[in-house]
C-alpha cells in the first residue's frame, strides 16, 4: 500500500517538477517528458485508454517496442454538434483522421512525444496543437 501511495504522489507532481513541457518549433508541436521510458509509456497508455474514447478521439492500438500509439482524432472544427453528431460518427470512414503518437528518447533522461500521420509525415499543425495541448493538460 505504501508503494502505491508513492506512485500516486509522484504522478500528481509532474507539473511541480516540470516534467512536461510543450514546445512549438517550426510549426510543429511537441511534448518533452523528463521521465524514464517505462513511466512515460505507462502514464500515456493509461491516459489514452481511459480518456481518449470518443467517436472523434480514440486509441486504436499501441506498440510499446516502437513507441507508437495509434489514434483516431478529428479536429474540433470538423466535429458536428447536437442532434446529427450520432449519425456523423457512424458515417465517417475508419481510415480518416488516423495518426501515430510517437514516444522516443531524445537524451538519456528526456523523451520526445510527436504526432504523425499514419504515413509517417508530420500531422497538420492544428491537429498537433490540439492533441499536444490536451495531453499537456492531462499530464499536469
Amino acid at each position: 500500500q505504501q508503494e502505491n501511495r508513492q506512485v500516486s504522489l509522484e504522478a500528481r507532481s509532474l507539473h511541480a517538477r516540470e516534467q512536461v513541457e510543450r514546445v512549438e518549433v517550426d510549426g510543429e508541436s511537441r511534448l518533452y517528458l523528463t521521465l524514464d521510458y517505462d513511466r512515460a509509456w505507462n502514464e500515456l497508455a493509461q491516459l489514452l485508454e481511459d480518456q481518449f474514447d470518443q467517436p472523434w478521439q480514440k486509441l486504436n492500438d499501441l506498440d510499446r517496442s516502437a513507441g507508437h500509439f495509434y489514434l483516431r482524432y478529428v479536429p474540433q472544427d470538423q466535429r458536428p454538434s447536437g442532434f446529427f453528431s450520432r449519425w456523423w460518427s457512424r458515417g465517417t470512414g475508419q481510415n480518416t483522421h488516423q495518426y501515430r503518437l510517437v514516444l522516443q528518447p531524445e537524451t538519456a533522461s528526456r523523451l520526445q512525444l510527436s504526432l504523425e500521420t499514419a504515413e509517417g509525415e508530420a500531422a497538420p499543425e492544428a491537429v498537433q496543437q490540439e492533441v499536444m495541448r490536451w495531453l499537456e493538460r492531462q499530464l499536469r
